[in-house]
């Protein structure tokens, strides 16, 4: 059975990205995937310490929740990361998220290990933020092309949804929601 990872990255329940997190993850319920969903901001994951312990090894021994991110990155067939934008990029939620790849990115770049395990076919990113501008999602979206392509997977699909700035604006944003629903439809199919 195919899975998704849907990792939310917003600090509020109920927020835009976390109503985001769930239609997405809904969408592939219906559709019979395996989906689960990660609240970042509900888990316990230090920032990276710049230990280099994993230098060696290419393997992160903080004893945290990362190690439930790390387990669902290897299970997963397609990885949403939705996130709120917090002065220009990710929220720190996400971000920490992203640094504790650091381990993958040692893997990969310096000890040449190859990923072992992994399934993961599309890494989808969708972010919600206040300014109407492009230039309000260009550091997200530079952080998560980072971050996938450190985890080899194809990153093409990239939502961002604009004038969102009270918790719950999302729901009347029509053509930001046709646009996840269709990608929905795209990914998990008919």
């Amino acid at each position: 059975m195919a899975v998704l990872v849907c990792i939310s990255g917003s600090p509020r329940r109920g927020g835009n990205s976390d109503l985001v997190a769930d239609r997405v993850k809904g969408k592939a319920e219906e559709k019979g995937w395996t989906a689960k969903k990660l609240v970042l901001n509900e888990m316990n994951i230090r920032p990276c310490q710049g230990c280099e312990r994993c230098s060696s090894t290419g393997v992160c021994d903080a004893d945290d929740d990362m190690a439930v991110v790390y387990k669902a990155l290897k299970e997963a067939d397609v990885v949403a990361v939705v996130s709120p934008v917090y002065f220009g990029t990710v929220s720190a939620q996400t971000k920490i998220m992203v640094d504790r790849i650091q381990c993958e990115y040692i893997r990969k770049y310096v000890l040449k290990i190859p990923r072992d395990g992994t399934r993961i076919q599309l890494g989808v990113f969708i972010s919600c933020g206040a300014r109407s501008t492009e230039k309000n999602f260009a550091c997200s979206d530079a952080v998560m092309e980072i971050f996938f392509g450190t985890l080899d997977v194809r990153y093409d699909t990239r939502i961002f949804v604009d004038g969102v700035e009270n918790k719950g604006d999302v729901a009347a944003k029509k053509a930001a929601l046709g646009k996840i629903d269709a990608m929905c439809e795209r990914i998990f199919g008919p």
